[in-house]
């Protein structure tokens, strides 16, 4: 779902709906959705950065462990 703020037409797959014309629990359904898709943004920004953060704990390990003599399996 898309919307365009300027005209607010709200795109839902191939049609498109003038806001103002919704029905007032469309209208709710759309804010929701809205917020559904920030969260989902901030989600997805939070696995990013605790992602870069493991990558870079694990580059440090690496270096501490560059001197450590590995056990040799069994």
């Amino acid at each position: 779902m898309t919307d365009s703020t300027e005209q607010q037409v709200i795109d839902l797959g191939d049609e498109q709906y003038a806001f103002d014309s919704l029905s007032d629990q469309a209208k709710e359904v759309v804010k929701d959705l809205r917020v559904a898709d920030a969260q989902l943004q901030i989600t997805h920004d939070k696995l990013n950065v605790m992602m870069f953060a493991r990558r870079s704990l694990l580059d440090q390990l690496a270096a501490e462990l560059k001197d450590v003599e590995p056990v040799k399996g069994s």
